[in-house]
């Protein structure tokens, strides 16, 4: 005779619970602690990710899925390799071809550029042998001879600025000067004189003249943490190394506006996903118009899972799908053991929540917190007498610096705080009101 229960064990816990014996198993077989708490887990998904929105949560989850374990790139081999698997996924033919021939390229330039390229040599089949020209090392060295001989300039033109300011600030400082309306950029024409001597002053590169604004234009975006010295250099041999049919210029704006594109929506959070952008500027561009969704939306929201997937707090410990199955399961186990120590007289198990009765004799409903963008994962509010309608909200959080604690084990010490509530009553003055 067949039987109409089974015994199965909880894909969250581990514990054996009983199901109807239907032929199937649930796809998610959970206990009655952990279904509520897993399955808001499951719908709690970023409504935003580096300050872009997510407005189609159910492709963005199908993607957090899909793109689970892909780390974030942090040098051009492992960029290129990237960017291609997102493209080829999602179909963007034309772009592949336009990347896969940009980094061949870079395969084809003599070894000795090896250093300043950052390619990484020894993935490159024996059969690519690099040509036997000193062409380019001779451009990359005019590059760097004039990166030096303009940063040279610059300190003198710093120390011009200097001298300029203290010859000011001692001349205000010297009474009744202030007073006479004396303009400010009399003591600073030799600076300005010799500022724009180094804007105008030409640079060659091979057969390039390339004046110093430009030049300084270009070093200027090293102040980008994420732009490395290899990425400017690329950038003027790539030049140099063209017909010239375009403007260098034009060149140096696409750049700055991919970095805008790119550090914006970011707005210079502590933890930025990219350590270090890709050293072409090809390549850089299409990751920002990726990411800005200038192309098709799959592949916006593969990037941007990758990136959320990065954050190693939302997903080991908070969400089912990314957690690690070890830790989430002990933690889970934790919060079965407080709740059998407290006993069914304390602690009652209901389909969505946890009702706790404290010593104090008040009851308390925790549930899980639906509200996306916060770090809580649950909601606490006080029962009426009879233990039925909830009452007022109880102001109570997991501090900052434990937020990255497994789940189980927040939910298994606010159970054991909101049992010893008398004491805690006792320590600190809890707020609780009817509005929150």
């Amino acid at each position: 005779m067949i039987s109409i229960i089974k015994s199965v064990s909880c894909r969250s816990c581990g514990n054996n619970i009983t199901i109807l014996n239907v032929g199937k198993d649930p796809e998610l077989s959970l206990c009655m602690i952990c279904k509520p708490w897993v399955t808001n887990s499951l719908n709690r998904s970023p409504r935003k990710v580096i300050g872009i929105a997510i407005n189609d949560l159910g492709l963005f989850r199908k993607y957090r899925t899909m793109t689970k374990g892909i780390k974030i790139p942090c040098d051009d081999y492992s960029w290129n390799l990237f960017i291609c698997a997102v493209l080829k996924a999602n179909g963007d033919n034309d772009l592949l071809e336009k990347v896969q021939q940009d980094y061949q390229a870079k395969l084809q330039i003599h070894p000795e550029l090896r250093d300043f390229l950052a390619i990484p040599w020894f993935e490159i089949p024996k059969n690519d042998v690099p040509r036997k020209t000193y062409s380019d090392v001779d451009i990359v060295n005019d590059i760097i001879s004039t990166f030096k001989s303009y940063e040279k300039e610059k300190e003198h033109l710093v120390t011009i600025y200097h001298r300029c300011d203290q010859e000011f600030m001692e001349y205000i400082s010297t009474p009744g000067n202030f007073e006479c309306g004396t303009e400010y950029s009399l003591f600073f024409a030799d600076y300005e004189a010799a500022k724009k001597k180094l804007e105008e002053k030409l640079y060659n590169i091979q057969s390039i003249t390339i004046p110093g604004k430009i030049i300084g234009d270009v070093l200027s975006i090293e102040a980008y943490d994420c732009i490395s010295r290899e990425f400017i250099i690329q950038l003027l041999f790539d030049y140099v190394k063209s017909d010239q049919s375009y403007s260098f210029n034009d060149a140096l704006n696409k750049v700055t506006k991919s970095i805008t594109l790119l550090d914006e929506p970011m707005d210079h959070h502590a933890n930025l996903p990219f350590k270090r952008y890709p050293n072409s500027p090809l390549v850089l561009e299409i990751l920002s118009k990726i990411i800005s969704g200038d192309y098709c939306k799959n592949s916006q929201y593969s990037l941007l899972s990758i990136i959320s997937n990065h954050d190693g707090r939302y997903d080991q410990s908070h969400n089912f799908y990314f957690r690690d199955p070890k830790i989430w399961q002990k933690s889970f186990c934790l919060l079965r053991g407080v709740i059998k120590t407290l006993t069914f007289s304390n602690v009652i198990i209901c389909n969505d929540k946890l009702k706790v009765r404290g010593k104090s004799g008040r009851w308390y409903v925790v549930t899980p917190v639906k509200i996306i963008g916060v770090y809580d994962h649950f909601v606490v509010n006080t029962l009426n007498e009879a233990a039925i309608d909830e009452g007022g909200n109880v102001c109570i959080h997991i501090s900052y610096r434990f937020q990255d604690m497994p789940l189980g084990d927040q939910l298994a010490s606010l159970v054991m705080t909101l049992h010893n509530d008398k004491a805690l009553f006792d320590e600190i003055d809890v707020h609780i009101d009817s509005y929150y």
